[in-house]
């Protein structure tokens, strides 16, 4: 068959009283809706799929409590007088799940993130070079999980360098990359500096190098999901500043993926004059990749010469489009907050993987007090 089937949930924030009405001290803080997670239930229990994964504040504060309720939803079910069996009953069954944390998941009882030791009492640390690798449906899938979160914060995160480890990967398997804090936001959706990962252009960066299909995540409580180039994505990079830069850090990467005696110095021509990023990188994927024989900025007197050099080539040739030639598309998953409380908007993402056609199909499940609605289905080739 070859097809895997994706559910991607996030930011549950379940509360210490799974029956209690949740808390609210401050908008985004709340616990989860019991109705909202009887409707989620039901929906991950009705729709078809074959790993579950969840990218953190599956707790609201962090407690013990809150992650013993996690652990029994997501392994066995819970009963109260109104509701019987709310749960997804996984243990023994043939489906997985693979969570990473949250900011909420550190807090162990307050709003700081403070460290993970209830979290782990019941679900499994994430460390260096974490990854996961199962056969579903024969198709090899390695999900890639980092943990984002950053001590003595309350929401902001960061990916430690020890963790941007080289992950290997593969045409003919699936890998998906993991994360609670979020790497793209919407035109749509107003900026929240407080929430971003600490240094954004360098793991978003990294994980775009990666070569993964797909790359999930939460934390903002808003919804997007896409089949888009990774140009597309840095146009939506959380952080204004620095978008032309991390582009061009990407390309960098990319021509030196193709060429390992490849150095992206500038040159500068014998006035002084060095060239233009792009210009430069022409040059270098014209001489390095294509491997034709150019000038360089160093064999003319000024830059003009070399910009004509250049200019007669693509003239000869074609335009190289080097930005072009270099994007690579992928799949991103944002999911909204699955089931807490104090959100208008609920919801989950799906996504099937069909490796015989090469199709990607994806949707969003909306969850309310009443039930789950299936939203439209898009398609695209990978």
């Amino acid at each position: 068959m070859r097809k895997v089937k994706i559910a991607h949930i996030s930011d549950l924030h379940l509360s210490n009283e799974v029956f209690g009405d949740g808390g609210v001290a401050i908008k985004g803080t709340a616990g989860h809706s019991i109705d909202k997670l009887v409707s989620l239930t039901k929906a991950l229990k009705e729709i078809e799929w074959d790993l579950l994964l969840i990218t953190g504040d599956i707790s609201k504060n962090g407690s013990s409590s809150s992650f013993s309720i996690a652990k029994t939803w997501l392994d066995s079910y819970l009963v109260d007088g109104k509701h019987s069996k709310i749960g997804l009953e996984l243990d023994g069954s043939d489906k997985n799940y693979l969570i990473v944390p949250g900011n909420h998941d550190y807090y162990n009882g307050t709003f700081i993130q403070e460290n993970n030791d209830n979290y782990l009492d019941f679900f499994e640390y994430v460390g260096v070079n974490t990854s996961v690798e199962k056969e579903i449906n024969s198709v090899k899938v390695k999900v890639h999980l980092y943990d984002s979160t950053k001590k003595k914060r309350m929401a902001k995160g960061e990916l430690r360098e020890k963790h941007k480890t080289e992950r290997i990967t593969n045409d003919d398997d699936l890998d998906i990359a993991m994360l609670h804090h979020h790497i793209l936001m919407p035109p749509n959706i107003s900026l929240t500096r407080v929430l971003e990962l600490e240094n954004v252009r360098s793991d978003t960066k990294y994980l775009l190098s990666c070569g993964f299909n797909s790359i999930l995540f939460g934390h903002t409580h808003r919804y997007f999901q896409d089949y888009i180039s990774d140009r597309i994505v840095i146009k939506n990079f959380p952080v204004k500043r620095g978008k032309k830069r991390l582009w061009r850090d990407l390309l960098k990467l990319k021509i030196v993926e193709k060429s390992n005696s490849v150095s992206y110095e500038r040159k500068k021509s014998q006035n002084g004059q060095y060239p233009d990023f792009n210009s430069f990188m022409e040059y270098l994927y014209i001489k390095k990749i294509v491997g034709d024989t150019i000038k360089g900025p160093n064999d003319f007197c000024s830059i003009k010469g070399f910009y004509d050099e250049l200019k007669l080539y693509k003239e000869k040739n074609g335009n190289i489009l080097l930005d072009k030639s270099f994007e690579r598309n992928l799949h991103i998953s944002m999911a909204e907050s699955a089931c807490q409380k104090d959100e208008n908007s609920c919801s989950f993402n799906t996504m099937e993987y069909d490796f015989i056609n090469r199709k990607l199909k994806y949707s969003r499940i909306a969850i309310n007090e009443e039930g789950y609605v299936k939203g439209k289905e898009s398609v695209a080739d990978f």
